[in-house]
């Protein structure tokens, strides 16, 4: 009986139980060459990894796209780890078309036997039989919105999956990857990885791996037995990464500073504690045997157009934000002055309001001169009638609301009101400032341009003044400061674009209040209120001290 079992042959076993060793094992033909091991550890533990939900935070060019989104999914369907089909989710279209034509189709010619036996053509591009179950690629393009709220895709409804992959987080639409991750419902693997290039701090692969147990890349040192991060040490601290008198880069530990190797290094988690829920992998190429150091300290000592962010984001594999992309509390800060929120005003103002499912989220203020705005009001209102009150209260002249996710009821209110009362869309395609429909009552305005204004309002000196430093305004600067104008693909002519775009789960719905109260304020009502009244006097005179919730 011992006999028998010593002559059992385990190779198919550990081929089924582990893309790497299959990959490693059958010497996969990948773009440059055979699948190796030297210089490339830090994807053994990756490959190998079985846990349901992961997501990697990467730099450029490390070749995850053909080992986790090639790889580790084709083995999966190969030896019928996902029965039910696999969802690879890519930005657009375009590139699910390059995906399927080039990358997978050329994976399959050079890998005959290991791979393209496999895998059955259909009539379709984006739709590959593999093994007993279906490879979907799609695009991560929104096709519609339900009631002017939920974005879905058709495409993506309708695919019940037991693997889903989402490729380059950063650049799909957070809702759709929300839509796709509901096909894995029904299925007992539940298999989730994301994995990235970041962007900017909070958003997208930055922020899953933040969420996640955090592993990085520790080199053991063989002079002192320390153990170096490169991606936690560089670039605050220079020494573990120099440049010698040939001008070649070297890796160095960071307590005895001599020369580390990245094949020294192990995956220790930051996080332990949760290993259990959700794993995370972080690597950049500062690790890269294919890349110089010496290469990224000169990147970083001349970036193009005086712009790191690239830098940090494809070689550091760090998130970066330009102080030009994004407010900072502090930004906010900086414009309070020393009066409390107010509920009463006599002065002609405007009123923005970003409407929550349960409650609305509003700015009041007015102008003191054509280029100042003074916010005199902050709060959340938790129905109509308040904000009825409210708005009688602070001699409101015009108001400008987010149109959805109640628009039936907001027109209803409206017609109720002695002033002015529009409803706000966003478009970002728009082809003029903004656009008006007086039979409507709508406002249609580029929502771009409105965050870069109010970012102006907010950092350029003396332009606004809001109210002093409470509860409500330190939650109106986090708000604020929970949006970043971050880099997408446009869906339609697939040009580099910047749109703003909401960091994480964070709340940012007074962004959008000033962001209305904005277009509010260009009404002529309040316009030239400030010249009907002649020059600003002391407020006492013209403000009730009747104060909402300061200290």
């Amino acid at each position: 009986m011992q006999q028998e079992a010593a002559n059992i042959d385990l190779e198919p076993y550990k081929m089924a139980a582990n893309a790497w060793y299959w990959a490693w094992k059958n010497q996969i033909h990948m773009t440059r060459g055979p699948f190796l091991y030297e210089g490339y550890e830090y994807l053994q533990d990756i490959m190998s990894c079985e846990f349901a939900k992961q997501c990697v935070l990467k730099g450029s060019q490390m070749g995850f796209t053909e080992c986790i989104g090639l790889l580790k999914v084709l083995h999966s369907m190969i030896f019928e780890r996902y029965p039910a089909g696999c969802l690879y989710l890519l930005p657009s279209e375009k590139d699910v078309r390059e995906f399927s034509a080039t990358r997978l189709k050329d994976f399959m010619v050079r890998n005959p036997e290991t791979i393209q036996q496999y895998v059955r053509d259909t009539d379709q591009m984006h739709i590959r039989k593999i093994g007993h179950g279906t490879f979907y690629l799609r695009g991560a393009r929104a096709q519609q919105k339900i009631e002017g709220v939920a974005k879905t895709s058709i495409r993506l409804e309708s695919i019940p999956v037991d693997g889903l992959y989402v490729d380059e987080v950063d650049l799909i639409d957070p809702e759709m990857i929300d839509v796709a991750e509901h096909r894995l419902n029904e299925s007992p693997i539940k298999d989730f990885i994301q994995f990235g290039t970041p962007t900017v701090p909070d958003f997208g692969i930055d922020n899953e791996y933040q969420d996640s147990d955090q592993r990085v890349w520790m080199i053991t040192c063989e002079a002192c037995g320390t153990e170096t991060c490169l991606e936690l040490e560089f670039p605050d601290n220079d020494k573990v990464i120099t440049i010698d008198k040939d001008g070649k880069g070297h890796r160095r530990c960071r307590k005895c500073e001599k020369e580390i190797y990245p094949k020294n290094g192990k995956w220790i988690a930051q996080v332990p504690s949760r290993s259990t829920t959700y794993v995370g992998w972080w690597i950049s190429r500062l690790n890269s045997v294919m890349t110089d150091p010496a290469e990224i300290i000169k990147s970083l000592e001349s970036p193009r157009n005086n712009d790191p962010s690239n830098i940090y984001r494809r070689m550091l594999g760090r998130a970066y934000i330009r102080a030009e992309d994004k407010l900072t509390v502090n930004d906010v800060y900086n414009c309070c002055g020393q009066e409390p929120i107010y509920q009463k005003s006599e002065y002609p103002s405007a009123m923005g309001v970003d409407v929550g499912h349960d409650s609305f989220f509003v700015v009041i203020g007015h102008k003191e001169s054509e280029i100042k705005y003074r916010i005199s009001y902050i709060g959340e209102l938790a129905n109509f009638n308040d904000l009825h009150d409210l708005a009688q209260n602070n001699n409101v002249k015009c108001a400008v609301f987010d149109a959805d996710p109640r628009r039936a009821e907001i027109r209803k209110w409206r017609k109720k009101q002695k002033f002015p009362v529009w409803l706000c869309f966003y478009h970002d395609s728009l082809k003029m400032d903004v656009k008006r429909d007086e039979d409507q009552g709508t406002l249609t305005v580029h929502r771009t341009e409105t965050c870069d204004a109010t970012h102006e309002m907010i950092t350029t000196p003396g332009v606004t003044e809001i109210p002093r430093k409470s509860s409500l305004v330190i939650e109106f600067a986090k708000q604020c400061a929970n949006m970043a104008k971050i880099p997408i693909d446009d869906p339609i002519t697939q040009n580099r674009i910047y749109r703003y775009k909401r960091l994480g789960q964070k709340a940012d719905h007074f962004r959008h209040a000033l962001n209305y109260f904005y277009w509010a304020a260009k009404s002529p009502n309040v316009l030239h209120g400030w010249k009907q009244r002649g020059p600003a006097r002391k407020r006492k005179t013209k403000t009730s001290y009747n104060v909402l919730n300061y200290h």
